[in-house]
């Protein structure tokens, strides 16, 4: 009798950590990543502008999912052309959305291109008049095939809100100008079609002169205006809005807003969030950074109806710039933040949502780039991790120490024996909290970040999570 024998082979799947951080241009001289979305495929398209020979251009970047690039275009003539995003198309193709002095009536003209899957052009039109300086500054693909374009136009000193819808073949259908009425300049800054087929629109204007204050639009499917309100003009409270700079309608039918703003008693500028209803009516709104200037310039709603929200900021870090994402929960509090950069000056344009549950993001980088600064796109996870981080041995205990390194400078340093969310304040000898140089989830494992003192004294560091509560005193000298 034969014998049979049977082997069982498993097949156990390598488990990939799904971010990493990629740089680009490097043979160019400086770059910056403007936009980026995932296409249908999993991968990412990546609109760039790019400073080559005293002369910017538009750079369309392809790239797969793993972040290596496929293919790279450049678009512009013999003067200066700008892009702001572009998008993928209902057709598989791509448009971008920006301004050009190379091409249109004269000055500066809206520039909308329309390419196939491989980035090369198919038609493009530039929107304005011969005596005009019309910018565009944000659009997208709306529901019947055409696109929508928000910007301002007019000339030196006075400026209004521009909205430009297209066809299919980028003709015009009709235009709309908004803001005559205020002051001497009112920006479109980002746009986007609304559940009922009108336009959201939001920026800013300089009503109550020499303040700038949010600017926000709603109109009808023809451009008509539904409502407006200014966010800034006559407020009370401690946060006074400045600029809107990115907008996404909300599940419930209102919209969230992210940009600037200033609170009572600091002369910087910190990162903002407004939410608001389908009428423009404030719900909500809230300030996130520290000490110093932080902004945010790109927001959307996650699945779980919190938001995600990329930016820069100078407060975190050792006073350089970084790239700034912090994810919330529906409320807008913070679930956590996390900073990327090194040891120059980097920040993101844009987030969006991967199908995998994590995040893409878009800036610049001025600390890892050959020349003056790099395309900077980061990958990560869902609580905002890029690189898998590690952890040979955790610690044995959970540690917190503060130490002065000259100059106003602090090294915090903390070890946790498990991943949590974890803050430290710092308060200064009358009790005032000064700075919040940490928050947000951190894995298990040493850390440590700097934090510049506004003034030498005597600082109060105060760190909390699950696993510690425990407050340093330390004297900080110049």
């Amino acid at each position: 009798m034969r014998k049979q024998y049977f082997i069982l082979i498993l097949i156990i799947p390598a488990i990939v950590h799904p971010g990493w951080i990629r740089t680009y241009g490097h043979d160019l001289w400086d770059c910056e990543g403007k936009s980026i979305v995932q296409t249908n495929n999993g991968n990412y398209l990546v609109t760039s502008k790019v400073i080559y020979n005293l002369q910017t251009e538009i750079y369309l970047l392809y790239l797969n999912s793993r972040g290596d690039s496929i293919w790279a275009n450049t678009y512009g003539g013999n003067q200066d052309d700008y892009p702001y995003n572009g998008i993928e198309t209902f057709d598989g193709g791509y448009a971008v959305f920006g301004w050009t002095k190379s091409h249109g009536a004269g000055l500066e003209d809206a520039w909308l291109i329309k390419t196939d899957d491989q980035g090369d052009i198919i038609w493009s039109k530039t929107y304005g008049e011969y005596s005009l300086n019309d910018y565009g500054i944000h659009g997208q693909q709306t529901s019947d095939s055409g696109y929508v374009i928000t910007g301002y136009h007019g000339n030196w000193g006075s400026y209004h809100v521009w909205l430009i819808k297209t066809d299919q073949q980028g003709d015009t259908v009709w235009t709309r100008t908004f803001g005559q009425e205020l002051g001497s300049e009112n920006k479109g800054l980002a746009v986007q079609q609304t559940d009922d087929d009108g336009f959201i629109v939001v920026g800013q204007t300089n009503y109550n002169f020499p303040e700038v204050d949010i600017y926000i639009i709603r109109t009808d499917q023809s451009g008509n205006l539904r409502w407006s309100q200014i966010y800034g003009l006559n407020q009370t409270g401690n946060i006074n809005p400045k600029r809107g700079l990115s907008v996404d309608q909300t599940d419930d039918g209102g919209f969230i807003i992210a940009g600037t703003a200033y609170y009572s008693g600091h002369t910087h500028i910190s990162a903002y969030l407004l939410k608001i209803d389908s009428l423009g009516r404030k719900e909500w709104e809230k300030i996130f950074g520290g000490s110093s200037w932080d902004q945010a310039m790109s927001v959307k709603q996650c699945e779980d109806q919190g938001y995600i929200i990329t930016g820069w900021t100078c407060s975190f870090g050792n006073g350089n710039q970084y790239v700034y994402l912090i994810r919330t929960d529906s409320m807008g509090d913070s679930m956590w933040t996390r900073i990327y950069g090194g040891i120059k000056d980097d920040g993101a344009n844009w987030v969006e949502l991967s199908a995998d549950g994590g995040f893409i993001i878009c800036g610049f980088t001025e600390s890892f780039a050959t020349y003056h600064s790099a395309i900077y796109v980061i990958k990560t996870d869902s609580l905002g991790v890029a690189v898998e981080e590690n952890i040979i041995s955790s610690p044995q205990q959970n540690c917190f120490a503060v130490t002065t390194r000259g100059n106003l400078r602090t090294r915090i340093s903390f070890s946790l024996t498990q991943a949590g969310q974890v803050s430290v304040d710092v308060y200064d000898l009358s009790g005032r909290n000064v700075s919040s140089p940490v928050e947000g989830y951190y894995p298990a494992g040493e850390h440590c970040i700097y934090w510049q003192a506004p003034l030498p004294g005597v600082y109060f560091f105060r760190i909390r999570s699950d696993q510690l509560d425990k407050t340093v005193k330390t004297a900080v000298l110049r």
